[in-house]
């Protein structure tokens, strides 16, 4: 019989083939053997310097609202979009605390744009088509390595970014193909505040979760 040991909401995995079967084992020293290199998370967490996620499914809930803006140039667009406080709360502490904070997303809108504006988001890799190449040109500007990096994705588009960041985490309700080769799963769905529980993981790893008085 297997079991569950949560570690800061988070479920880090340590076979595919348990995971299969149901059965999750966690803790911040597992990860999964074979995939690469960059070794257990007790060693990976603390060196993160660049946090990103997608934005659908994984920082928002899986659903798009669209209406009929009243201006006829944006009728058709998204003009909705709802966000999770405490994802905000903690994407703030984390930059005090110098993790970087950014998005990468195929979509692009005008209430995502001022969400990330209102919480000092950067980078902010909006309507791209290729993540690792978006990315990569990020990482190059910053003086950064892939080993510095983690993400939080929910499906196919974010496949090409497993196996190249230092850690891939993935909300609870992310596609089944996502679950089985994240690194690590959210006890948390996409609108639940999956992205604090990252947050959270990344920070306590480094020392600075949680902040003095909680």
């Amino acid at each position: 019989m297997c079991t569950k040991i949560a570690h800061s909401g988070v479920i880090f995995i340590r076979s595919s083939l348990l995971f299969a079967t149901g059965c999750q084992i966690a803790g911040p020293s597992l990860h999964r053997p074979g995939r690469r290199e960059h070794g257990p998370m007790q060693n990976i967490l603390p060196g993160i310097r660049l946090l990103c996620a997608d934005v659908d499914g994984s920082l928002c809930g899986p659903l798009l609202s669209y209406g009929q803006a009243a201006d006829a140039a944006a009728a058709g667009h998204e003009v909705t979009k709802s966000f999770h406080v405490r994802d905000g709360h903690r994407m703030v502490y984390a930059r005090s605390q110098g993790l970087q904070i950014g998005l990468c997303s195929g979509r692009d809108s005008a209430p995502l744009r001022l969400r990330a504006q209102d919480l000092g988001l950067d980078p902010l890799l909006l309507g791209v088509r290729d993540k690792p190449a978006a990315m990569a040109e990020v990482l190059q500007q910053r003086g950064l390595e892939w080993s510095q990096v983690a993400f939080l994705g929910d499906d196919y588009p974010d496949l090409p970014l497993i196996g190249k960041v230092a850690c891939f985490f993935a909300p609870a309700d992310a596609a089944p193909a996502i679950r089985r080769r994240a690194d690590a799963v959210t006890l948390a769905a996409s609108d639940g505040g999956a992205f604090a529980e990252v947050i959270e993981t990344i920070l306590r790893s480094q020392g600075t979760w949680p902040p003095q008085g909680l």
